[in-house]
């Protein structure tokens, strides 16, 4: 690994250098002709919230001085308020050779991004041909505008079906003929024959505590699965403003899970059942899921007489802000829950820097106008810094580099362009995203910068490379590069068989990552030289 140290003696050099690579990006010059006016002491907190009537429809005419918010139950100033209305999803232009992991613009596209989770892991066979009816159903009402993308979640993981920008044809289209690989446990489908698990033997030589023991190991991956998309998701949208939502379509999961029976009533003094509790693992989820300021909407396709965990959907919803729909009409969930996020209103304040309350902070938001009923995330999160172990970080950039969808966290756009199996790439960075701190007059922090190759199935092609980008930039330099924008040029050797590349930066301090998946043949140039 490299490391690649950037002091204030040069970092207006290598500024100015990025900004001549890129077309004279990047002026230095003296900090009254930037313009940019720095908030170093606070952190700007910001809580997206739906408001109801008694009928359940949206009340769209509330005022800042109508809101009070709580943190921790201290009163914070509302510093910024706006209403969120959903907008009509426009495709960003890009330059041929151009990309870029925003898939949301950041003015005028606020809020209203909804993705469908059809989840074909935690729902049984026999209810999957009525979640896509729901779900067909649902997009028939749905604007040509809406902000609406299609995932599944099966045994082969979290996948993008149709991201952002399809049509409503292509969407219901896609629902209608796309069949996902369901979980092998039989226990979701009732009567499915057991001899499936064990072939070759006879139904009255299967053992009950080997089968007990497969569908727990089952249940387990499908949980850990489960959550490890929700985070999934969240990583996805981190980056997009204002309220979002997820449709959940799933008989969801239960959040604790015995391994075997307790045994008093038939031995004395035994030991009580062994339960394994998934609590932990579901607040990390949420916690990611509230910082991104995304709201669960979990719908149950076999209503009241399916094999839901009510209690999980009714949980997570209410954690994220969202509302729960297992009861036998999913049609009024899924559309209530597409009208939900399409308006609201957006608050924000800034935490005191000097605050201790370092962890999980508690939102109350309150609304002096009788009758009207607020949905919002339960909190968010304030981290220390941290000091990653070595593992921990190749956990983390392991991860992200296999994840099924972007992260969007840390925005990142390119500018490639392809020489036979040279590349030569232009990576652009906000410097604001990448979480550098003040330390005297100076603004200090770290990066990962990763690149992996993969073939079509998801492999890795070859090695990737990484290294590390320490940042010491004096004042002016840095207000230069939040004005403006960090180029950094780098060049790769596209290895035998590669059809994409994937672009990884992780800020060390926090943790959070942005990643860009390129397809190589997305790149203009020539293909064919020096092969």
């Amino acid at each position: 690994m490299r490391s690649w140290k950037i002091y204030a003696v040069c970092a207006a050099a290598f500024l100015v250098l990025a900004g001549l690579a890129a077309g004279q990006e990047v002026p230095v010059g003296p900090t009254d002709q930037m313009g940019v006016t720095l908030r170093s002491t606070t952190t700007l907190i910001q809580v997206s919230v739906a408001a109801h009537d008694a009928k359940g429809l949206s009340v769209r005419d509330l005022k800042k001085e109508d809101f009070e918010v709580l943190d921790n139950g201290k009163a914070r100033p509302t510093a910024v308020f706006f209403p969120e209305q959903s907008t009509s999803f426009a495709h960003r232009q890009a330059e041929p050779s151009t990309f870029t992991n925003e898939f949301a613009e950041t003015i005028g596209a606020r809020g209203g991004y909804v993705i469908i989770v059809l989840d074909w892991l935690n729902t049984g066979i026999e209810h999957t041909n009525t979640a896509r009816q729901y779900v067909i159903r649902m997009l028939n009402q749905a604007g040509p505008g809406d902000k609406v993308a299609l995932y599944v979640l099966d045994r082969l993981g979290l996948r993008v079906l149709n991201e952002f920008g399809s049509d409503m044809v292509a969407l219901m289209r896609r629902v209608a003929t796309y069949y996902g690989r369901s979980s092998p446990d039989d226990r979701l489908s009732p009567g499915a024959d057991e001899r499936a698990f064990f072939p070759g033997d006879a139904p009255d030589k299967v053992n009950p505590q080997m089968l007990q023991g497969e569908h727990n190991f089952i249940m387990d991956q499908r949980i850990g699965d489960t959550l490890k998309a929700f985070e999934g998701l969240a990583d996805r949208l981190a980056g997009v403003p204002g309220r979002k939502g997820v449709i959940w379509v799933s008989s969801a999961f239960p959040t604790s899970m015995t391994l075997r029976p307790a045994g008093g009533s038939l031995f004395p003094g035994a030991q009580g059942a062994d339960v394994r509790s998934y609590g932990a693992a579901v607040d990390r989820a949420l916690r990611k899921l509230n910082n991104a300021d995304v709201v669960l909407y979990p719908v149950a396709p076999a209503g009241v007489g399916g094999p839901a965990f009510p209690q999980t959907m009714d949980q997570l919803a209410s954690r994220t802000g969202g509302l729960a729909y297992h009861l036998n009409d999913p049609d009024t969930g899924m559309r209530r829950a597409l009208d939900d996020v399409r308006e609201g209103y957006t608050l924000g304040f800034y935490a005191p820097q000097d605050a201790p309350d370092v962890g999980f902070h508690r939102l109350t938001v309150r609304v002096r106008r009788p009758g009207v009923k607020l949905r919002y995330r339960e909190g968010y999160s304030m981290e220390r810094p941290i000091d990653l172990a070595p593992e921990d970080r190749k956990v983390r950039v392991t991860s992200a580099l296999i994840s099924p969808v972007d992260s969007t966290a840390i925005p990142i756009q390119l500018k490639a362009d392809r020489n036979g199996n040279g590349l030569a790439l232009r990576i652009v960075l906000e410097l604001p995203s990448l979480g550098l701190v003040p330390a005297g007059d100076h603004w200090q922090g770290k990066i990962d910068l990763v690149m992996r190759f993969a073939v079509d199935n998801g492999e890795e092609s070859g090695s990737p490379s990484s290294e590390t980008i320490d940042f010491d930039l004096g004042q002016k330099s840095y207000e230069a590069a939040v004005r403006d924008v960090l180029a950094l040029p780098r060049t790769q050797r596209i290895p035998p068989g590669a059809t994409r590349l994937r672009i990884l930066v992780m800020n060390d301090r926090t943790g959070q990552t942005g990643t860009l998946t390129i397809p190589l043949a997305a790149i203009t140039g020539n293909q064919n030289s020096g092969q």
